[in-house]
């Protein structure tokens, strides 16, 4: 009977200890996709998030409590459903912050909605994600209308007149990966250009998975144009600069629409040959960007190569790491996870550009979007394991203005 009461006695106390534990901390639901096909920057969005929860925590965390993110693994948009779905019932989390990807997104926040839950979206971003009324969902980055209209107005403003071009009578022209961030920035190129009453020489979608891309680049040639705005992942990417020397396609301008042209493997893949490549990114290069458009974005690049053992390579760390530590910022506002509170808390946010590691502040309309997040112009330049912010012209680091026309491929070999 003793032995009995005793055993009782330690289950009660041990049972009280993870009580105790538990409401020492917050829990945080953390969906990214960590393995499969999008798991190479999925991963990256990860330690972003991963970066601003240690540092928050060696503030003391919130409200005197560690910040513990329990873990989904988003490798479908059906596997991002059902892990938001344990996320809420079973582990009990009142906030999901993610998640990279705009499909597993698109799943992953109508589960949370139904749940009444937070969703707070870091890095996904088709424009539909903020029509569909959800009252919790906060996206913090740009969407993918911003890519084209501004690659446009990059292009028609800044560019042409430095080549001493019209944009009357510039050929441009329009090549995009078929998936939803592909169809998106088509979408935003098409009516941006009919705005200035102008049209694309060309526009023509294909599919990320080819692996011949040849056809497309002869219809290119035979356009002959100017400009080419590309929308594409990074394997095509890849592929389309390969089959492009082989062919000996050029054009004197070349702006990707955000995607795969930004990453190292691009770099590492291509050599010199992306010398004077352009793209638009929706975060300045944190390695190449006036320190006061976007203060602290070089710390992080250091912080993050101390914790992680290796250098950043794409974007996505400083996007999530700032979008995580404007949630505990909020949350910090609201005193509680309620999402009545929180709410209150997030219309009331109001962060000043250039004031933040991303360049840009945080505001958010009626939506939950960020009314203030914006999209620049990147470059590659010669023996640089990253691109160089190049417009607007306060972003730019000084001594890194854009360099134009593109070399041909002559002048590129000549650089090795």
């Amino acid at each position: 009977m003793k032995r009995l009461l005793l055993i009782i006695l330690i289950v009660a106390f041990c049972t009280m200890l993870l009580s105790v534990q538990a409401q020492e901390q917050i829990k945080i639901g953390c969906l990214f996709p960590l393995t499969g096909d999008l798991a190479r920057l999925g991963v990256d969005s990860y330690q972003g998030a991963e970066l601003a929860r240690l540092e928050q925590n060696e503030k003391g965390g919130l409200f005197g409590k560690e910040i513990v993110f329990v873990m989904g693994d988003a490798v479908t948009p059906k596997v991002a459903g059902t892990e938001v779905e344990r996320l809420i019932a079973k582990e009990g989390v009142d906030i999901i912050l993610g998640t990279y990807s705009s499909s597993l997104s698109y799943v992953a926040s109508q589960i949370a909605d139904k749940y009444g839950k937070i969703y707070w979206e870091l890095g996904a971003t088709a424009t539909n994600l903020n029509e569909r009324g959800f009252k919790n969902f906060y996206r913090l980055c740009a969407r993918a209308t911003q890519y084209g209209s501004w690659a446009v107005e990059s292009v028609l403003d800044g560019l042409l007149p430095k080549l001493g071009i019209k944009p009357e009578e510039a050929r441009i022209a329009g090549i995009f990966e078929d998936s939803l961030m592909g169809t998106e920035r088509a979408d935003s190129v098409i009516k941006e250009m009919e705005k200035r009453g102008l049209e694309l020489v060309m526009s023509e979608f294909y599919s990320s998975k080819s692996i011949d891309l040849s056809p497309l680049v002869m219809q290119l040639k035979q356009a002959k144009p100017d400009v080419l705005l590309a929308s594409q992942y990074l394997n095509d990417a890849i592929l389309f600069q390969k089959q492009s020397k082989e062919l000996n396609f050029y054009v004197k301008i070349f702006v990707g629409l955000g995607g795969g042209l930004s990453m190292g493997e691009f770099k590492e893949a291509l050599g010199n040959d992306v010398v004077g490549l352009l793209e638009t990114s929706f975060f300045p290069t944190a390695q190449h960007v006036n320190p006061e458009y976007a203060p602290g974005s070089q710390e992080i690049v250091e912080k993050y190569e101390k914790i992680f053992g290796k250098k950043m390579t794409s974007t996505y760390p400083v996007i999530n790491y700032t979008g995580t530590m404007v949630l505990w910022k909020v949350l910090e506002m609201a005193g509680s996870l309620d999402p009545e509170k929180v709410r209150e808390s997030v219309f009331k946010l109001d962060i000043p550009d250039k004031t933040t590691p991303v360049g840009y502040g945080f505001k958010f309309d009626e939506t939950g979007q960020n009314i203030r997040a914006r999209v620049v112009t990147t470059q590659w330049k010669k023996d640089s394991d990253y691109q160089y912010t190049v417009e607007p012209a306060d972003a730019a680091a000084p001594g890194s203005e854009v360099e134009i026309p593109l070399l041909t491929w002559e002048e590129k070999k000549a650089l090795e």
